[in-house]
């Protein structure tokens, strides 16, 4: 498991994934813009969201770095204004579990972050990725292991998500990877499913 949570290697990966869809995002709305002098509404622009609130929630394990001889587990509620076709704004409410022993650490976890979709609206595509990046603030912190009591952890930190969602009407559901990080850090495979309305 301590592979799953070497600090060197996801920050890069995530790196690469957010250039991609970046690039994805920039070359999509500059196609919208050169066929806009035409007056035709082009095949792929951007149209406005079909939707503008997100609530969905999420389940999620993996590896990380407060008992690398443990797995992480989370559940989570989100909320998401989608405020502009490709880019949205949201708060996430969730519990961490660091191990399935009894004493092991177990956090609430309050986040805020900003979700980019660069597909979101073209045409009637089903394929919506996504990247979610913000900060986490551990609001309540129980349990302790041995090598990190509970004072140890750091209440502030930062988590990154690269989903895939298949859209369908009013429902999405999809993989995620997660990646976050205190004073130590975790990576998890998750689920993700949400109404949008």
């Amino acid at each position: 498991m301590k592979t799953l949570a070497n600090p060197a290697f996801a920050p890069k990966l995530a790196g690469a994934l957010l250039l991609l869809l970046i690039f994805l995002s920039a070359r999509t709305s500059r196609a919208s813009e050169i066929d806009a002098g035409s007056g035709q509404v082009p095949p792929r622009a951007y149209p406005p969201p079909h939707y503008q609130l997100a609530i969905g929630g999420s389940l999620a394990a993996g590896g990380q770095g407060y008992d690398a001889e443990e797995i992480a587990g989370l559940g989570e509620f989100s909320l998401r204004w989608q405020c502009l076709p490709a880019l949205g704004i949201g708060a996430s409410f969730g519990s961490f579990g660091f191990g399935r022993r009894g004493h092991d650490l177990q956090a609430g976890v309050v986040g805020a972050h900003l979700s980019l979709h660069p597909f979101a609206g073209i045409g009637d595509s089903h394929f919506d990725p996504y990247l979610r990046l913000g900060p986490l603030y551990f609001a309540d912190v129980r349990g302790a292991l041995p090598q990190l009591p509970t004072y140890e952890v750091t209440r502030f930190g930062v988590e990154g998500i690269l989903g895939m969602n298949f859209a369908w009407r009013h429902v999405a559901f999809g993989p995620e990877l997660r990646y976050g990080r205190t004073n130590q850090a975790w990576e998890m495979l998750g689920v993700h499913v949400e109404a949008r309305f």
